[in-house]
């Protein structure tokens, strides 16, 4: 509808109707521009030419661009110093230009496509890895079981020891083979 009425009223001002019509309001005016389509974009603002000794928002945005990129290492400052020159010189010189220090409109195009390019993949050796080596945990065997010889004398190491200390105490007393029982007392007499 809007549309619609919209093309009448232009085709109404091409034929000189809308002349002895009364004015339409702005708002169809408004409503027109809307349904046209858009114009083309505006080509974007050429850059100024900068070279050492300028200052402003635009160096602030070179040196913003070149440390971003990885050629400057000063501080941003908005001013064209010798550090920033020589910055511009490196990036000239790994992108096939001019490098004189001073930024034209081919020095601002390879820094607009050096930012919106994709970022280079890399590739990165890295050291081959060894799995690492086991050593096989080695469970002993359960040790056999003692012989019946062995297991008639072990019970008898004990006896013999203590028989043998009996025998070296006595040898050390006065007299080996005397009784280790105590003389009976004496009797009394009635």
């Amino acid at each position: 509808m809007v549309t619609g009425l919209l093309s009448f009223v232009a085709a109404g001002s091409e034929t000189g109707w809308a002349r002895s019509q009364p004015a339409l309001p702005s708002s169809y005016l408004s409503l027109r521009s809307l349904s046209q389509p858009p114009t083309a974009p505006q080509p974007p603002q050429e850059e100024p030419l900068l070279r050492p000794g300028s200052r402003g928002p635009t160096v602030l945005k070179l040196q913003q661009h070149l440390e971003r990129l990885g050629y400057y290492t000063s501080p941003v400052d908005g001013l064209y110093s010798a550090a920033t020159a020589a910055a511009v010189r490196d990036f000239q010189r790994q992108h096939d230009q001019v490098d004189d220090g001073v930024v034209g409109a081919d020095t601002w195009q390879a820094l607009s496509i050096a930012l919106n390019a994709p970022a280079p993949i890399v590739s990165v050796q890295l050291p081959a890895v060894t799995p690492p080596s086991f050593t096989l945990l080695q469970a002993s065997s359960p040790q056999p079981p003692p012989s019946r010889l062995w297991l008639v004398v072990m019970p008898l190491v004990p006896l013999a020891g203590g028989g043998l200390t009996y025998l070296v105490r006595r040898m050390r007393s006065k007299d080996p083979f005397a009784s280790s029982e105590s003389p009976p007392p004496p009797n009394p007499s009635p």
